[in-house]
Formats: C-alpha cells, structure tokens, sequence
C-alpha cells in the first residue's frame, strides 16, 4: 500500500490578498508499506510546484465553493 498526502499552507482570505486564498509553500509526503517484516518505509518529502498548486485548483474549489482561490 502507498499512502500519499498533499498539503499546502495558505494565506487566509484579506484585503491584502483581493480575499483571495493564496499558496504559500506545500509539500507531499507519506509512506510505503509492505507485508515484509518492518515494512514501512517513510517516502522523501518534497515541494510542490505553481503546476502542482493549479492541479489543485479544480478539487479545492469543487470542495469549498465559497472560497477564492487564486491562480498560481
């Protein structure tokens, strides 16, 4: 089994940002695991991309309609 997370951390909707929420930084992370003994294995964390923020884009504002997200 691989388990695969996505997170993003995000300005909040403000004047500043035309009340818009805005990628700051995000990562993917996770893990591996196997029927072997000790099977686990912590996959590397790596940064995201603006590709990867635009990828999102349609999932996030499916989930919360009421929120403006920004484009990458």
């Amino acid at each position: 089994m691989r388990w695969l997370a996505t997170t993003w951390f995000v300005t909040l909707p403000a004047r500043w940002t035309a009340f818009e929420v805005r990628p700051v930084v995000g990562f993917r992370w996770g893990y591996e695991e196997t029927t072997a003994p000790g099977g686990v294995t912590v996959l590397p964390m790596s940064y995201l991309s603006a590709r990867d923020w635009t990828e999102t884009l349609g999932w996030l504002r499916e989930a919360c309609p009421g929120v403006s997200f920004a484009r990458a």
